[in-house]
């Protein structure tokens, strides 16, 4: 009202006026405030301090937010906050009210807060390589570690850090470099000093690192992170005792505290102590409800104690709590793979790798999983991706090298194998697996090689060896481990062969197996008679124990319905593997009731592994039926002329005594293709033609030269223990033919 006093002329100078005093208080105020704020962020910077120091994430993390809101860039304050985000990646809680702050958007925000530092601030560069560390973003870590020694080439720690990096991702040999060259310039550098013997160890060589791990530990007495190295190492062979020492050592750093504690945890689990094992992980997370780490090592230690599906729940508890972390993914992955349900395995191990595409754990995964699924182009497209990521990874290698043996393709293998050695000089595991290859296709391995691989505290590889050893040294187990070097200490020693001879056993032990099944089959009369004629059935059960290199005991038990009339057959078996190129085998048994079927059959026969590709069989048969007898030569040779393709043939030669028509002879052949379409499935077509086979006839067909046979049988893996087998068969007889149905069930063990 008061303004409409004065005209537009009047009021111009006026506001002109206003706007210089409203601009010189501003001016003022910014130039008092800045420097209020820049005490107050310092100030501020001090009570984060604090609260990090007390644990206080809620209040650091509440007084970080008002800090940066203010001042985006402070060094001090990102600094901070990538201590708050290395805080919540181990899995400390922000409180209730901060609960944003563990959400994965605000997660990467904070990392990214740190993703952009000044040039010049090398420790805000490190925290954002331990951050993308902690993530399991190994391959971008690594690259902010060389950004850094770009610019700081003498910066120890971030050479140590990148040195694990490599060794994370299983580059043993990239790794030492790192570690030489730290130790080199800092010759008391413990962190490098440990992960240069961690790459020792890991590449197989656990007797050297031992002894260099004791060497050290003599200048550095009782520390803890050396004392779980050499736990590790001597924990292999059993040594629990002194593993146990090691493990008791003090440390202020909870991280290492629980570790100790698991990895004790599992050494109880393994000796048969579950329920102690499974109380001492179990107490640490009651003490630490939120720590990410407890979460996953209570899972870990129910799936050691046979109890997958309790841990699946460990897991997922986890990954709600830190879903950027990839080891609660990776878990509930192996879960349902142990569980059998391997579409979801693999979808699991897809999705760690698709928040993740630096997983190599992932990776890995999908590849098995693809393979076993059988879908070897997805298989070999992650082991590419992998190789990418990774290069020179020893993982990376020994799962090219799985894959192509499995696949049974040599040149891949070879060429597998061969960048697998070239890349990690020091990894003993290339050579065990090229003479393998050698043993599993015929070609007699080098045993000079296989012996340099042996070492007493490295019992998986050792034992690998030795079984290599003994197929072609054909030597007693306890010469063979006498092949392997004494361990550093005497006590080691004895724990050594203890465990060897335990691994071998395991290697070489006796596989079981138990199967039945039916056939039903319904029959018309082709005389001319007319005749409704009655079906036939089977049930059969039968089981088998087999010893690689050795002994194996079978024994079949059957019943027939043919024709009306019902019979029971017993039949009993023995073979011996001399070598993987020689077997022989035998049989003998009888009629427990019946009189159409043999009364008595004996049978006798050897096998020869000709090529990796080609084998033979000649086999001997008698049988003794009520009024005749029956003699049967009967060769066989397969030719696996593909990976996925092999063929059989097989000749009955059949000579007859009959008490009523004299001596008969006859030929019948019988030729057979199988397609493995999948790596857990299998077709089979068969057919036959000549005489009546009389290993499997009836004595009222026995002579009879009119037939014929064509079959299909499919073998469906649907675990790794248990399998089903339908099949379908047409035969022609002189005066009848029959269509059969049938269902077996196999399981081994």
């Amino acid at each position: 009202m008061v303004l409409k006093q004065y005209n537009s002329v009047q009021l111009a100078p006026l506001i002109r006026r206003l706007w210089a005093m409203a601009v010189i208080a501003v001016c003022c105020a910014r130039g008092l405030g800045l420097a209020a704020t820049t005490d107050s962020l310092e100030f501020l910077s001090a009570r984060v301090a604090q609260a990090l120091a007390h644990d206080d994430m809620a209040t650091a993390s509440r007084l970080l937010g008002q800090g940066l809101s203010v001042a985006p860039n402070h060094p001090t304050l990102l600094a901070q906050r990538a201590q708050l985000v290395e805080r919540e990646r181990r899995g400390v809680s922000v409180g209730r009210e901060e609960s944003w702050f563990v959400s994965p958007a605000r997660q990467v925000v904070a990392v990214a807060a740190v993703a952009n530092p000044s040039a010049q601030n090398t420790d805000l560069r490190l925290r954002q390589a331990q951050a993308l560390a902690g993530q399991g973003r190994l391959a971008s870590a690594a690259n902010v570690y060389r950004a850094v020694l770009r610019s700081a080439p003498n910066d120890l720690g971030a050479r140590t850090a990148l040195g694990y990096t490599h060794f994370w991702r299983g580059n043993w040999r990239e790794a030492q470099n790192e570690f030489a060259t730290v130790i080199n310039a800092d010759p008391r550098n413990l962190p490098a000093r440990l992960g240069y013997l961690r790459a020792l160890h890991a590449a197989g060589r656990a007797s050297s690192a031992y002894q260099q791990a004791t060497q050290l530990d003599r200048s550095v007495s009782q520390d803890a992170e050396l004392g779980l190295l050499l736990a590790n190492i001597v924990a292999a062979v059993d040594a629990d005792d002194e593993a146990q020492s090691y493990l008791s050592r003090p440390s202020n750093d909870l991280d290492v505290q629980r570790r100790q504690n698991a990895f004790y945890a599992q050494r109880l689990i393994a000796r048969g102590h579950r329920e102690e094992g499974l109380a001492r992980v179990s107490l640490w997370l009651q003490a630490k409800p939120r720590d990410y780490d407890a979460f996953t090592d209570l899972a870990e230690a129910h799936i050691n104690a046979g109890q997958a599906a309790k841990a699946r729940s460990f897991y997922e508890q986890a990954a709600a709590l830190n879903p950027q972390r990839p080891e609660a993914g990776l878990g509930l992955a192996r879960v349902a793979f142990l569980g059998g349900r391997h579409a979801e395995s693999l979808r699991l191990y897809q999705q760690v790798a698709d928040v993740n595409p630096e997983s190599l754990d992932a990776l890995l995964g999908v590849s098995r999983l693809a393979q076993i699924n059988g879908d070897k182009s997805r298989a070999w497209q992650a082991i590419n991706t992998a190789a990418k990521l990774a290069p020179g990874s020893a993982h990376v290698h020994e799962a090219a090298t799985k894959l192509a043996f499995q696949l049974d393709d040599r040149a891949t293998f070879q060429t597998a194998v061969s960048a697998w050695a070239n890349d990690q000089p020091t990894d003993v595991r290339p050579e065990v697996w090229a003479q393998k290859w050698n043993a599993t296709h015929g070609l007699k391995p080098d045993l000079q090689v296989l012996n340099a691989c042996l070492d007493p505290l490295a019992p998986e590889t050792s034992s690998e060896a030795l079984k290599i050893i003994r197929q072609y040294s054909a030597e007693p187990r306890a010469n063979a481990i006498n092949r392997v070097p004494p361990a550093p200490t005497p006590e080691l020693t004895t724990a050594a062969q203890a465990k060897l001879s335990q691994q071998i056993t395991l290697l070489q032990s006796g596989r079981v197996g138990l199967a039945t099944g039916f056939e039903l089959s319904s029959l018309r009369d082709t005389s001319g008679a007319g005749v409704a004629l009655p079906g036939w059935n089977e049930q059969y059960v039968a089981a088998f124990w087999g010893q690689p290199l050795g002994h194996t005991l079978s024994v079949d038990l059957r019943r027939y319905e043919r024709f009306g009339l019902t019979a029971w057959s017993v039949l009993p078996g023995w073979g011996y593997e001399f070598n993987p190129d020689w077997s022989v085998h035998l049989s003998g048994g009888g009629a427990l009731s019946g009189i159409f079927i043999p009364q008595w059959r004996l049978g006798a026969g050897v096998t020869r592994n000709f090529t990796p590709t080609v084998s033979g069989t000649l086999d001997f048969n008698y049988l003794s039926y009520v009024d005749a007898n029956t003699l049967q030569l009967v060769p066989s040779v397969t030719w696996q002329w593909h990976p996925q393709w092999s063929s059989s043939v097989k000749v009955y030669g059949t000579r007859n005594d009959l008490a009523a028509s004299g001596t008969s002879h006859s030929v019948s052949g019988s030729l057979g293709t199988t397609w493995q379409f999948h790596p857990r499935a299998a077709v089979q077509l068969n057919y036959t033609i000549g005489g009546e086979n009389g290993a499997n006839a009836v004595r009222n067909l026995v002579g009879e030269k009119s037939f014929q046979s064509v079959g299909a049988e499919l073998k469906w893996s649907l675990t790794e223990h248990l399998s089903l087998q339908p099949e379908y068969r047409f035969e022609t007889h002189d005066n009848f033919d029959l269509h059969t149905v049938g269902l077996g069930l196999q399981w081994r063990y």
